[in-house]
């Protein structure tokens, strides 16, 4: 009589195993999936560091299933980590425009004068003027006839020119944000001299903004210019021009934001990352 009761007890009890056993397994499998995993199962010989698996995926198939849905299909599925750089540079409101005037276009010729003018700029992208410093520099090599016909700088201006070191790294050392017009062009002679630009966030103006596509004919500072009614007193010289892309980015892009912030946007700069009450 015994051993038929057994017999009777023996699947009871293997169906009450075989669930139990399938929920922490399938416990387990939901906790694989998600954040807090690396959280709760750290251990002395290695610790995970949560801040690098940010989004967490389980694809099956074509489809993406995410820690949330119970429709998980154990062996078909597989991990996925899409890493997510959540340890993002923090930026200040603070930008330095700079233009050059150089002696040619070669990578052996100088710059012969430079404007640096350190803004602040809000929510909307509107840029205030803080400080400025322009300078004439004597360079070492011969000044180009095409570059003279240009900016008009003669020799004589240039024999006793010196720049004023302290004041332009002062002036760089306030700002994340390096902004030029053809960017690469000016950053390309001023690292020479100010190797710390090497380390800066560079923005064209040029280049950083879709102006064809906004309906503009052209990507040129003095084109642009033309167009949005800016006039512009003694082009082609260092703070006349800086002054002018000033202006030209504190244009309205749109009725709530003006072209420096979608300069900012276009070069993946995030308002969450930028610190606006930086004093």
């Amino acid at each position: 009589m015994v051993l038929i009761v057994l017999i009777l007890l023996i699947p009871i009890f293997m169906f009450i195993y075989f669930y139990i056993t399938a929920e922490n397994d399938n416990q387990n499998h939901h906790n694989y999936y998600d954040n807090n995993y690396y959280e709760n199962n750290k251990s002395e010989e290695k610790e995970f560091d949560v801040s690098d698996f940010v989004t967490i995926e389980v694809k099956h198939g074509s489809t993406v299933l995410d820690s949330n849905q119970k429709d998980f299909k154990r062996k078909k599925t597989k991990k996925s980590l899409k890493q997510t750089n959540v340890k993002k540079s923090s930026y200040k409101n603070r930008v330095v425009f700079v233009d050059t005037e150089t002696t040619g276009l070669s990578n052996d010729d100088e710059f012969i004068e430079v404007a640096a003018i350190l803004g602040k700029f809000n929510k909307q992208g509107k840029i205030e003027i803080l400080d400025k410093y322009t300078g004439l520099r004597k360079p070492n090599v011969e000044i180009n006839p095409e570059a003279r016909k240009v900016h008009k700088i003669e020799d004589e201006e240039l024999i006793d020119s010196e720049l004023n070191y302290d004041k332009l790294n002062n002036i760089f050392e306030k700002a994340h944000f390096i902004a030029a017009h053809n960017a690469s062009f000016d950053k390309k002679f001023l690292i020479k001299e100010f190797e710390q630009l090497k380390n800066k966030f560079w923005l064209c103006s040029m280049n950083g903004i879709k102006w064809k596509k906004r309906g503009f004919d052209s990507k040129g500072l003095q084109s642009l210019l033309d167009d949005n009614n800016i006039k512009v007193t003694d082009s082609h010289r260092s703070d006349s021009d800086v002054m002018a892309m000033i202006k030209l980015l504190n244009c309205k892009a749109s009725p709530r934001t003006t072209y420096f912030n979608q300069l900012l946007r276009n070069n993946k700069i995030k308002q969450k990352n930028i610190h606006f009450d930086y004093n």
